[in-house]
């Protein structure tokens, strides 16, 4: 475990400058660590040479451009951006020649932090459970232990912001990405492992580097800690080996026997605690659409649960929460036309989980953008059955099309062509669907810009939309 006397004893190395480490940095500062910042990027050494917002410029060292990763072995801990690969030449050098510890912004937290935490990974819905979870918590904190009750990770809070206000009888959720868990020691209280499928396939080389860097969650658990799994998924059933936290699981398609499951209940889906014959809420008090988000709520739920949140805070803590930015969000409706925004599914599962929550309605689906190394079989057989128009822009879109085979998919040179070409075609009832399917790179600087641009394109040209009352 390393300390915050360990780090103010030793030089600290910044590998990377990006968000992940920059309230680090800060905190780092303020805590009397000495620190240099390496960077290879010069739209970042541009940046950070004038760090006037961060009020850094003279309180740390500066190693940018070429050569920013030269000489890393003299220094004791080394600190990686979630991006940086740790088998990064500058890095295996670093510690081969001076022996530097490599750590991280996550791990760092989990060692200082003297707060209870729960860590939530999986491919999709990890945003959307925690903050689930974290709105029953807080309807239900009366209940619990906790005094605090905060959300961070990689859901856009970064957890140093508020670091110093943290104490004993706080509790920390934390969503985390596969790049931020990769090769991590840490060990949250209670592990959620949503489902996996193949993602990030430009940054881990494989599936199953991907997957096992999503076991560094649970890997370093105890007896006294809980995991909970998505129970049918076929990439989790090593997890179990791995950890001897107590296991418990959660579906939506089948009875699980220790966890929570969704089943029908007075004409209504509900989600059950195995064992109870009421259930924890039903669909009905789920402020958000789509199937997919019923098992993440059955998997907050089950969290919230164990940590003694009563059934009332369940339902008005899932009432409350009406979605997050970008992800299944309703950006406008026009002539009952409605205009949905879940730039976020830059996967082809999750883009298919969106096609599934508009079931019988006329969905006109705009996909692409950077692959991730995922197949589209699956979510193209679902587009050409589910939606009444297609198309596609983005680095991939020719890529995507080639899979099409009963529908012919428009391909658009950039977001107000495609928005020119699908707004027409659209009737009373329909959904305008962005659901790339891909990452956002090519054309945005994130997967928000990207939705941003959309609903600002379709706003500025409602009027394409037919009126056909």
């Amino acid at each position: 475990m390393i300390t915050l006397k360990d780090l103010q004893q030793g030089e600290v190395a910044i590998l990377g400058f990006g968000v992940n480490n920059r309230e680090l940095t800060k905190w780092l500062v303020k805590h009397q660590v000495k620190v240099t910042v390496c960077d290879e990027q010069e739209a970042v050494a541009n940046q950070a040479a004038g760090q006037t917002e961060l009020e850094l410029k003279d309180k740390v060292q500066w190693q940018l451009g070429a050569g920013a990763f030269d000489g890393l072995e003299r220094f004791n801990y080394l600190i990686r951006t979630p991006g940086m690969r740790p088998d990064h030449a500058g890095i295996v050098a670093g510690q081969s020649r001076g022996g530097a510890i490599l750590t991280s912004q996550t791990e760092l937290f989990f060692h200082l932090t003297p707060a209870t935490t729960i860590g939530i990974t999986g491919t999709k819905g990890k945003g959307t459970t925690a903050s689930l979870l974290y709105s029953m918590l807080q309807e239900g904190r009366s209940s619990t232990q906790f005094k605090n009750i905060y959300l961070a990770g990689n859901i856009g809070t970064d957890p140093f912001t508020f670091f110093d206000d943290l104490q004993t009888g706080d509790l920390v959720l934390l969503e985390l990405s596969s790049f931020q868990l990769f090769l991590a020691n840490i060990r949250p209280k209670i592990a959620i492992v949503l489902s996996l499928s193949p993602d990030h396939l430009d940054y881990h080389p494989n599936v199953h580097e991907y997957v096992a860097a999503k076991t560094y969650l649970v890997r370093n658990q105890t007896k006294d800690d809980i995991t909970i799994l998505h129970q049918e998924n076929p990439w989790l059933s090593s997890f179990t080996s791995l950890t001897p936290a107590e296991i418990y699981t959660y579906s939506r398609q089948n009875r699980v026997n220790r966890g929570t499951y969704v089943a029908d209940y007075l004409g209504k889906k509900a989600i059950f605690m195995t064992g109870e014959v009421e259930p924890l809420l039903t669909a009905a008090d789920l402020s958000i659409p789509g199937e997919h988000n019923l098992e993440n709520a059955a998997a907050a739920a089950l969290a919230a649960y164990l940590l003694g949140v009563p059934r009332p805070a369940l339902a008005k803590g899932a009432q409350k929460f009406t979605g997050l930015p970008h992800r299944l969000q309703t950006r406008m409706t026009y002539n009952k036309v409605t205009v949905v925004d879940d730039s976020i599914a830059t996967t082809p599962e999750a883009a298919l989980a969106a096609i599934n929550a508009f079931e019988g309605h006329a969905i006109h689906l705009l996909l692409g953008g950077v692959s991730k190394g995922a197949s589209y079989k699956q979510l193209v057989a679902a587009a050409e059955a589910k939606c009444q128009t297609v198309t596609i822009i983005g680095r991939n879109r020719s890529e995507i099309a080639a899979h099409f085979k009963k529908l012919e998919p428009y391909l658009a040179d950039n977001m107000e062509s495609a928005i020119h070409h699908i707004l027409p075609q659209t009737g009373s009832g329909a959904i305008v669907l962005l659901a790339p399917a891909s990452a956002s790179f090519d054309l945005y600087r994130n997967y928000a810009e990207r939705g941003d641009d959309f609903a600002d394109r379709v706003a500025q040209n409602k009027t394409l939309i037919p009126d056909r009352e």
